[in-house]
């Protein structure tokens, strides 16, 4: 009897100890954000990657050339930059202040993806794939002047990343509809300034 008693306690322990084992990884991948930002050479995007691993040793760092399409002084500019993306459970302000210190920008535009389903916000960010590089950069150009997203960058294999407002998402969509493209999107936050440029 007490040896059957102890495999249930153990069976038990072990449910317990592998509920609380995923419990933790959950925790631990809601904790996560990915921050983003661009540079305008490769160089510095390198310094700004650096200066997110001296923060972070654990986080995982991307960094990729893009084309950004935006609108500055009453027209579209069209510039290349340098993505940095940092996964980090590290908070956002403490991120961002490393990445700032770092930033050759005066100043530099620093979001973060919020988590899946934290709800509609009033920023948000669409990933749309295009067939290739040439077929994405009239639709980021077109979007941009059109004004209903505020900065849209597209990668050499054609992804575009879209930068808007809740009230352009509808409108957005619509003009990607008419182009046969489908947008996946996320909430975005990020510093007030940052987002009132949106």
């Amino acid at each position: 009897l007490k040896l059957v008693a102890s495999r249930r306690s153990f069976h038990m322990l072990a449910r317990r100890l592998a509920s609380a084992t995923r419990i933790g990884a959950v925790r631990r991948a809601m904790a996560s954000i990915r921050v983003l930002t661009t540079e305008d050479s490769p160089e510095k995007a390198s310094k700004i990657a650096a200066a997110a691993r001296a923060f972070d040793d654990s986080a995982s760092i991307t960094t990729e050339a893009v084309q950004s399409y935006y609108w500055w002084e009453e027209k579209v500019n069209c510039d290349p930059e340098w993505r940095v993306a940092v996964d980090t459970s590290r908070s956002f302000p403490d991120v961002r202040a490393a990445i700032e210190a770092a930033h050759s920008y005066d100043t530099p535009m620093i979001i973060y993806d919020l988590p899946a389903g934290a709800g509609p916000g009033a920023h948000c960010k669409a990933v749309v794939a295009c067939p290739g590089r040439e077929a994405a950069l009239p639709v980021a150009s077109g979007l941009v002047e059109a004004r209903i997203v505020a900065c849209a960058q597209a990668t050499e294999a054609g992804e575009l990343a879209l930068k808007t407002t809740a009230a352009c998402r509808a409108r957005v969509e619509e003009a990607l509809r008419r182009q046969g493209l489908a947008p996946t999107w996320t909430e975005i936050g990020g510093d007030e300034a940052d987002l009132r440029w949106l």
